[in-house]
C-alpha cells in the first residue's frame, strides 16, 4: 500500500514513492522503543491500512496529480 495525499478538494497531490511496510523503526530491546510501543505502532499501522482497504484503489499509472494548494494535514 502507498500513502496517497488529497487536498482540500479531494483531489490526489502526492502518493509515496515505495510501498508502506509493516514494520517500526526501531526493534524492542534497542533501547529506543520497547516491546509494547512497537505493539503499538504496528496495530496502529495496521489500523490505517484496514481504513485504506475500505476505500476505491488508486490506479498509479493512471493518477492526475493536482496542486497541494489548500491541502489538508492529515
Amino acid at each position: 500500500m502507498h500513502e496517497v495525499y488529497y487536498n482540500s478538494a479531494g483531489e490526489i497531490w502526492a502518493v509515496t514513492e515505495n510501498p508502506i511496510a509493516v514494520l517500526t523503526d526501531t526493534a524492542p530491546g534497542t533501547g529506543n522503543e520497547t516491546e509494547d510501543e512497537c505493539v503499538n505502532t504496528i496495530e496502529s499501522i495496521l489500523g490505517m491500512m484496514l481504513t485504506a482497504a475500505a476505500k476505491p484503489v488508486v490506479d498509479l499509472d493512471n493518477i492526475v496529480y493536482a496542486d497541494q494548494d489548500a491541502a489538508d494535514d492529515e
